[in-house]
């Protein structure tokens, strides 16, 4: 799964570098990615039911703050670095995902090992880009 994920990196480095609109692309591969999802979601008889309006409004939140945010960011500043460099801060959104889970989420509580764990990976992260 990590190569395919590489493989995407190193695309959208050259859709950056070909001038393509990044938005474009980044729209176009959030709708197919949804609609494939959906598709195996529904194939297996999965409930997509959101309960009540807090509900969707805790799915609008985490969408926004972890896709739409995260990967505008991510484009922006892959067209003004180096793909390696990019490709390593985009592995922050892991430790983002991690701290918004625990928002969000009642069940999921954030942990000393959680916290070590993203220390760890954060001073990972900053000693490949220094």
């Amino acid at each position: 799964m990590e190569f395919i994920a590489e493989e995407e990196k190193l695309f959208v480095r050259g859709v950056v570098e070909n001038n393509v609109y990044t938005n474009e692309f980044a729209g176009v591969r959030f709708t197919l990615s949804g609609l494939i999802v959906l598709a195996i979601a529904l194939s297996k008889g999965l409930s997509l039911r959101v309960n009540g309006a807090t509900g969707w409004g805790y799915l609008a939140a985490y969408a926004l703050l972890n896709t739409a945010i995260h990967y505008a960011c991510f484009y922006i500043g892959l067209s003004h670095s180096e793909g390696a460099r990019a490709a390593i801060l985009n592995s922050l959104g892991v430790f983002m995902l991690v701290l918004l889970a625990c928002v969000f989420f009642k069940t999921d509580k954030l942990t000393p090992a959680k916290i070590i764990g993203c220390v760890i990976g954060f001073a990972g992260i900053l000693a490949l880009n220094i």
